[in-house]
């Protein structure tokens, strides 16, 4: 079949939610493409199937693009499992990389995003499908995927869009010596090129938040903002209670790919949780994820009150079903990231009943309002600590799952992708820049109802911390605090649960 061409140009103005017209829907299902999915553990790859999922949930004929035959297998048994068979999953022959591939990949980006794209071409030549709506995660392979659908989508990631910014947090947030640091926060620049080609070939940018939407519309792109979908089955109201062995515990949970990266900043989460133990509320704190030895010794440095009972549990790399279950079983879920891109372990929470904890940071302003969870006032373990008691007298379980899915579920989202697919409006730019904010203001929360009771533990004020949490709450971003030294008396525990 021949491929139907045509020309991507940059729109002068911007696309919002209001303003779609809906009447290609009515013509029936588009033909969407998603891609392109790959093993890792990012959000980015997430996306991607998250999408395809919303949007055969609004009744279009999908098609997932993945890199391996070993990822399409994968996918598929989720998709079944989930009743969503109807997406067809294709992947582009990729074979799995060798270490010298990986390593050069790390070098030299650009190798991996043309190879992806080569891969990616070749696919959609072989299926000879012209798409009314080709949806990717990664921007930079916009130049490739745009001959081929009649009108492009690309997924806005990284706040603010701006070289300096994105440099600078880079570095910040990465580890190890000078080389090793000067090259990834050298490889940034890259990624922030490949995203503005994107932006630039795209008929829109998808961004995660209306702040980077704005950001974006003020530098004459067009964007508008959906939050990325996320589907989490539901349970009966029962799976939804906490942990509850008879002691009054309080159970928190913290969830990261790589438990020991600076950027998820665990070591605060460890202090808080500490803080909370007294005489009569042990608190235990589970953690999931990689390289969870690295928590160990904050934890066995972490300050507790005489006779209280602080144990962290290492459960490491778990299936989502797993994630989940732990998820539904906790009082709360711990971020004190200084940064995420999005969060989707976050939402993941709040579709299991479970709210949410975090500090004042992007995109948790946005993320939480309408009771969802509560935002630090600042970034220390003690502003952290009164977070999570505050957090525990919100609701939970399906109250908080319905609220969830009206905001960020595979079905609502589904709907909103479809206006913004289908929109066919010139609008105005917008003519005032997005201010870009050094930090947010904890929003304010709104009640929900639930039929559910509040967890059973007792509302305690938090242990003291060492002083240097207020030296630490004045100190600039870059500067680091003394680490203090606490009873080491509590040792964390290994759990028993399987890794998948």
């Amino acid at each position: 079949m021949q491929q139907t061409k045509t020309k991507s140009r940059r729109p002068s103005r911007p696309l919002r939610p209001s303003d779609v017209q809906t009447t290609r829907a009515t013509r029936g299902p588009l033909r969407v493409c998603v891609a392109i999915q790959d093993d890792g553990l990012s959000g980015i790859e997430s996306y991607a199937e998250q999408v395809a999922i919303a949007s055969a949930s609004a009744g279009h004929d999908t098609t997932l693009i993945v890199t391996t035959k070993q990822v399409a297998n994968a996918v598929r048994a989720r998709l079944a499992s989930a009743s969503f068979e109807s997406i067809k999953v294709v992947d582009t022959g990729i074979k799995p990389r060798t270490a010298a591939v990986v390593l050069a990949d790390r070098l030299v980006p650009q190798l991996h995003t043309q190879r992806v794209g080569d891969a990616f071409v070749r696919t959609l030549k072989k299926l000879g499908v012209a798409y009314d709506v080709i949806h990717l995660n990664r921007p930079g392979l916009a130049p490739w995927a745009s001959p081929f659908g009649a009108r492009l989508f690309v997924a806005g990631w990284f706040f603010p869009h701006a070289a300096g910014p994105r440099l600078a947090e880079t570095w910040r947030h990465t580890r190890g010596f000078l080389p090793r640091r000067a090259l990834i926060t050298a490889k940034s620049l890259s990624y922030f090129a490949g995203d503005d080609r994107g932006y630039r070939a795209a008929t829109s940018v998808v961004t995660c938040t209306e702040m980077l939407a704005s950001q974006l519309r003020s530098q004459s792109l067009r964007a508008v903002a959906c939050p990325p979908p996320v589907r989490v089955p539901r349970h009966e109201a029962v799976e939804y209670r906490p942990t509850d062995k008879g002691d009054g515990a309080l159970h928190l949970l913290v969830c990261a790919g790589d438990l020991s990266h600076p950027r998820k900043n665990l070591n605060d989460a460890i202090r808080a949780a500490a803080s909370l133990a007294r005489p009569g509320r042990p608190v235990v704190m589970r953690a999931v994820g990689a390289n969870s030895d690295a928590l160990e010794p904050k934890a066995q440095r972490a300050k507790v009150a005489p006779g209280a009972h602080f144990e962290l549990q290492s459960l490491g790399i778990l299936s989502p079903a797993e994630v989940q279950r732990e998820m539904r079983r906790s009082h709360a879920l711990v971020l004190p990231s200084l940064y995420e891109e999005w969060g989707y372990v976050a939402i993941e929470s709040i579709l299991s009943g479970t709210p949410v904890i975090s500090y004042p940071v992007y995109p948790f302003a946005d993320l939480l309002t309408g009771g969802l969870g509560v935002v630090a006032e600042e970034r220390t373990p003690t502003a952290l600590a009164a977070a999570i008691e505050r957090g525990l007298g919100l609701p939970r379980g399906l109250a908080l799952v319905k609220a969830g899915e009206a905001r960020f579920g595979s079905r609502a989202m589904g709907a909103l992708l479809t206006q913004i697919w289908t929109d066919s409006q010139e609008l105005p730019r917008e003519e005032e820049s997005a201010v870009v904010p050094s930090s947010l203001p904890a929003p304010p929360l709104a009640a929900l109802t639930s039929p559910l009771p509040a967890p059973p533990v007792a509302a305690l004020p938090p242990a003291e911390l060492v002083a240097s949490d207020s030296k630490r709450a004045s100190a600039r971003p870059s500067q680091r605090p003394r680490r203090s030294e606490g009873p080491k008396s509590v040792r964390p525990a290994r759990s028993d649960y399987p890794s998948a």
